[in-house]
């Protein structure tokens, strides 16, 4: 009877030790991340760091960021898991910060069916660029029109976000400067510093465009 019992319990130990086997792989995984991020962070000049936890393991699997400058515009890399995705997984954000002193609304995206219509129902309203390849890439939303216009028709603002734009990934500009996110893990120092450059010197160029 007690070999029973013994042999019974067999198929749940065997899921309990894959569970423990997955989770300590998950863990090593994460850690080597964290580990790459720190990196990242070291050959840019930028600080890392993670929100308190109570417990080493609870800090490794956590939230993380990391802020600096990069062509003298403030940036901040950050990755948040979003309820919603795949295995509730984490996406990557990157916002590079313009300090636009011009007051007006502003709302820059790739084209596509349903960024045409999403400013209406905050009653954007849909701008030109007068550049044809520029607009069959991005919509351009704002109000007032007028100042909007003057922005969008920049002509380095547009060679920027042309650039810009030609990356992969979800991607939106505005008052306050180029935002992107990614939903991976962005651990490639190489994709991450092209980003940058595209996201920064937009965010530049906005500036000087809405002065």
């Amino acid at each position: 009877m007690t070999s029973y019992y013994l042999w019974s319990a067999v198929p749940a130990l065997i899921v309990i030790g894959g569970a423990l086997l997955a989770a300590r792989a998950a863990w090593n995984r994460r850690r080597k991340e964290k580990e790459t991020f720190r990196s990242i962070a070291r050959t840019f000049g930028f600080t890392f760091s993670e929100p308190p936890n109570s417990s080493n393991f609870m800090t490794v699997i956590g939230d993380w960021e990391m802020k600096g400058t990069y062509n003298r515009i403030p940036v901040r890399i950050y990755g948040k898991r979003v309820s919603g995705q795949k295995n509730n997984s984490e996406s990557t954000f990157v916002d590079a910060t313009a300090n636009c002193q011009t007051k007006c609304q502003l709302a820059i995206t790739r084209e596509t069916t349903l960024s045409r219509i999403g400013g209406a129902a905050f009653g954007l309203q849909d701008i030109a660029t007068g550049d044809a390849d520029l607009d069959r890439r991005v919509v351009v939303k704002g109000v007032p029109i007028h100042i909007v216009e003057r922005i969008a028709r920049n002509p380095k603002f547009q060679r920027e976000l042309a650039r810009l734009f030609e990356l992969d990934g979800m991607i939106h500009v505005d008052l306050h400067g180029a935002h992107y996110r990614r939903s991976t893990v962005f651990t490639n120092e190489q994709s991450l510093r092209l980003l940058l450059e595209a996201m920064t010197r937009t965010a530049a160029a906005l500036e000087e465009a809405a002065a």
